[in-house]
C-alpha cells in the first residue's frame, strides 16, 4: 500500500496552488483543503470554498463563480510570470 500524504506534498511545492472544495464534500471534506491551504507557501495560492457543492461538483454547482476564479488565478499568475520574466 502506497503512504500518500498530500500535505508533504504542498509543503514541497514552490508553486502557487488553487484548491477549489464544496463545503459538503464528504470523501475529502473541505476543512482537509483548508489545511493543504496552511501549508501551501507560495503567496499566490488560492482557497475557494463552493457552499453546499459535494465532491467535484464546485463546477456544476457555481458555474460562473468558478471560471472567475481560475480565471483570476491564472492572470495572478502570469502577472506574477511577466514580473520574474521582464
Amino acid at each position: 500500500m502506497l503512504d500518500i500524504r498530500p500535505i508533504d506534498r504542498v509543503k514541497a511545492a514552490d508553486v502557487p496552488i488553487l484548491f477549489i472544495c464544496g463545503t459538503n464534500d464528504r470523501p475529502t471534506p473541505h476543512t482537509e483543503s483548508e489545511k493543504l491551504f496552511a501549508a501551501a507557501k507560495h503567496p499566490l495560492s488560492r482557497l475557494e470554498l463552493f457552499e453546499g457543492a459535494w465532491h467535484t461538483g464546485a463546477y456544476a454547482h457555481g458555474k460562473e463563480r468558478y471560471e472567475q476564479v481560475v480565471r483570476e488565478f491564472i492572470q495572478a499568475v502570469e502577472e506574477s510570470m511577466k514580473c520574474l520574466l521582464g
